[in-house]
This record gives C-alpha cells, structure tokens and sequence, in this order.
C-alpha cells in the first residue's frame, strides 16, 4: 500500500491526517502537529529533526538527504557546517609567502616550510623535495593547487628514521573538539590524493600523549582520490595545549622506520606513531610522487564538503604565524652608526611574540625611493623581546653599511623581487 492511499489514522501508532485525495497533510505527537504538508508536499517541522532516526540508503550513514532548497523558520544545529569548520589552515594550498612556488628539499633532522602552515621533516637530509603545484598537474575539480612530495632517492629508513608532512594545530583551535574527556567528539579528515604509487598510504593525528594512526588506499596511480577518514572520540589523551601552543598534529607518513608504525587505524592509543603497520614507503621508490589536495580536519563523524574561507581570510589566518613585511618599508639609524631601528606592527596578532629574520644578507638600501645609496652587507636582524608583543615592535639590524649613516638619517631597505625581512610565530 503506497502513503498515498492511507486514510485518515494511524501508522505505527501515530496519528496522520489525509485529505480528500488521499495525500498525508499532518503528521502528529502527543496530539499536536508537528509536520505538515502543504498541497505540494512541502513539509513543515514544528520541533527538532532527529537525522539520527532516519535510516538512509545504504553508505549513507543515515544522513538526511536533501536534493531541494530547505527552509528552517527555527534554528538548526548543524555544528560542522558553519564558521571554522575546517582547523587546518591554508587546506586548499593556495598561499605560499616563503617559497612563492619553489620547490625545497627536507634537511636533515630538522623542519622545512612549504605553502603556507605546512611543515615537513626527514631524518636524513635531500630523500625528497617539497612543492606547490609540482609536476603541474591538474589539480582535482574546484581546486586550483595542491602540495607535491617527490622522492629523491631510494632511501630505506631506519627502525628510528622518520619521514613525513604535515601541519600543527594551535590548541585554541580544538577545543571543542573535548579530547582526553568524556565528551570527546570523532574528528572527520578528507583530502584529495595522488601518486605514481598505488596500495595503502598512511598519516597520524597527534598529541604529546597519545597517537591516532589511519590509512587512505589509491587504488590508481596518477588519479585523483577523494579520501575520507572518521576516527574515534579521543577520550585519553589530552591535546598538548589548549591555548596558544602545539594542540595537535595532522600528518602525513611519507616512509617511515617500523618504531612509528603500529597502532589499531581510527583509533587513540599511547603510543607514538606516524602510520598504521604495511603502508607505503613513498620515500624508498626514487622519483614516487605523492601529492594532496583539498586537505579538512573537522569535528564529527561525518566528512563533508570542502570549507572554502575566502582568501583574505585565509591569508590573515596565515600571518598569524608568518608574515612577510612589504618589499619596501622606512627605517632609521636610532643611536649608532653600527645599527638601525624599525617599528613594526604585523596586520594581525601573531600566535606569540615572533621572532625576526632575513632572507638575504646583502639586502639593498635607499635614502629616498628609487635611489639607491650604498650598500648593506653581513645584514642580521633581531626583535627586541622587551620592547615588543604579538601585535609589533621595534627590530633592530646591524652589519656594514657603506656608507655609514647620519644619526637620524631614514633610509628604506628591500629585496629585489620581495621583501628580506619575515616575522615567524610558527608552531
């Protein structure tokens, strides 16, 4: 019997009005309407809709599915859908102030940044390369750019040896997420992916007290993969900080040894892993590429589509951690000679106190604009700590300058093609 041959009663104990016609126009509880249909059969909810009732097609996970326009005349909790869904910042790839598309090798035992908030690490120095856009492929459907790993070498890692990328979340920006309490809530990974190799990949989520190791598979070499990943409620381990500090890492394995490789996928434990166990090893096939694209961590159990902040957003999100100071900016001699003093004020609150560096040692110099005076050579740059916050200060560089300075003189100082002084808060 199809619902538009119900009369007016019951179905499973709850009262139903049909018109004339044979069409549901009320459904009830305790005596009171809470769906009504109008003569379209557009439905109207007086209280809550439970998703959690309704029983989807299979792979739905019983998700509400909506292939209309919706109206709520109320409100609705839909915590994943709105404000800063997405904690990894720069996701889409599309900011790279350090590197401006150049590619960079991973150093030995130390971190190396490439676009923007992304960091990567090898134990022993050039066993791969890091890029935007490498190999200038297209990147998958709504996206415009991507991060690529290449692998330099064979390298076969040691049983200590650790090779991987990734970003660190602040800990301000996860703690609704409640992790090492009760109310802990699953977190939702999505990217896209993209080898030369096929088989099992791996990557972690970490804390400084437990690890939560997952897989993705491509199941075709040089294909875009959508991958989606759903891990347990960490409900143990607390997140390093909740404040300005190191609150979580989302990684990606790139092949490394067997101590980090271990763990049940999906789920917290103790121990310190960068993958689960039989994952690919990107970096012992000399010229394997891996690349990712449209890169989310979100709460809840159930990875949807990709945030997009417009990009004014996501670049002040960004200086929170690095800013380049404009190619061109006034500074003056303060008492001496020997050094030269700059105020600086960042466009947004840096995570903390930054520090100060250059890019060049031989930036150029100028006393008026585009009249280049002499040079500075053996340039170092500091940020004086006591007179300065995460919102700006006074730097200081010394070097040689020829000629010297008056005191007092103003002088500006640049880079050709960018700007020679970077302020980092990174994590």
């Amino acid at each position: 019997m199809s619902l538009t041959q119900v009369q007016t009663g019951m179905i499973s104990g709850v009262p139903i009005q049909v018109s004339t016609n044979g069409v549901i126009t009320t459904i009830s509880s305790n005596n009171s309407s809470t769906i009504t249909l109008d003569g379209s059969q557009n439905a109207t909810f007086a209280n809550t809709v439970k998703t959690s009732t309704i029983t989807g097609t299979t792979g739905n996970n019983g998700a509400l599915a909506v292939n209309a326009s919706t109206t709520f005349n109320n409100t609705i909790s839909a915590p994943n859908t709105f404000g800063f869904k997405n904690r990894i910042i720069n996701g889409a790839m599309v900011i790279d102030q350090r590197n401006a598309g150049a590619s960079a090798n991973n150093a030995s035992g130390a971190y190396v940044f490439s676009v923007d908030r992304f960091k990567f690490w090898g134990t022993n120095a050039n066993a791969f390369k890091v890029q935007q856009n490498a190999g200038s492929i297209t990147p998958p459907t709504g996206f415009t750019n991507y991060i690529g790993i290449t692998s330099l070498a064979a390298t076969t890692p040691g049983s200590t040896d650790q090779y991987f990328f990734g970003q660190i979340i602040e800990g301000y920006n996860i703690v609704d997420i409640g992790m090492g309490t009760a109310n802990a809530k699953p977190i939702s990974i999505s990217f896209w992916a993209y080898s030369s190799l096929t088989g099992t990949f791996g990557g972690a989520l970490q804390t400084s007290a437990g690890t939560c190791p997952f897989s993705y598979t491509i199941t075709s070499a040089n294909t875009w993969t959508y991958c989606t990943i759903v891990t347990n409620p960490n409900t143990s381990y607390s997140p390093n900080s909740t404040t300005t500090g190191t609150g979580m890492w989302a990684l990606f394995d790139l092949g490394s040894g067997s101590t980090f490789y271990g763990g049940t996928a999906n789920t917290w434990g103790s121990t310190a892993f960068n993958s689960v166990s039989g994952t690919n090893k990107l970096v012992s096939t000399n010229g394997a590429t891996l690349y990712i694209a449209g890169f989310q961590l979100e709460v809840g159990a159930q990875a949807t589509a990709f945030d997009y902040r417009p990009y004014g957003t996501e670049f002040a999100l960004c200086q929170r951690y690095y800013y380049v100071v404009p190619p061109v900016f006034m500074w003056y001699n303060g008492f001496s000679t020997a050094y030269m003093l700059s105020e600086i004020l960042p466009p947004v609150q840096m995570r903390t106190s930054p520090s100060a560096g250059l890019t060049t040692t031989s930036p150029y110099v100028e006393n008026q604009p585009w009249n280049a005076i002499g040079s500075f050579t053996s340039a170092v740059v500091s940020y004086n700590t006591s007179h300065t916050t995460n919102s700006g200060g006074s730097i200081k560089f010394t070097g040689t300058f020829s000629p010297s300075p008056s005191s007092g003189q103003p002088w500006e100082m640049g880079a050709t093609g960018g700007s020679p002084l970077y302020l980092t808060a990174e994590l």
